[in-house]
């Protein structure tokens, strides 16, 4: 997926591209008269979420050490099993 996706759907027809611009142009105004909401929001959805966050780190760093025990390191990662 590219940029020019991106620019293609969200830009692509003219009823996309208003409603594009209007929802830019109310975040605008949204930031302009409230500056700190944004942030607020945005910390208080990672704090919400934080528990699960961690989980899913943990369990990525467990599954994959596991991994690397059972598979090695794979091609070119060097000190592996020969």
């Amino acid at each position: 997926m590219n940029l020019n996706c991106f620019a293609r759907f969200f830009l692509g027809t003219p009823r996309r591209f208003l409603a594009s611009v209007i929802l830019v142009v109310i975040g605008m105004a949204i930031v302009h008269f409230n500056p700190g909401l944004v942030y607020r929001s945005a910390d208080r959805l990672v704090c919400e979420c934080w528990p699960v966050i961690q989980s899913l780190l943990v369990l990525a760093v467990v599954l994959g050490g596991l991994r690397v025990i059972v598979f090695g390191r794979g091609r070119g990662g060097g000190g592996g099993r020969h």
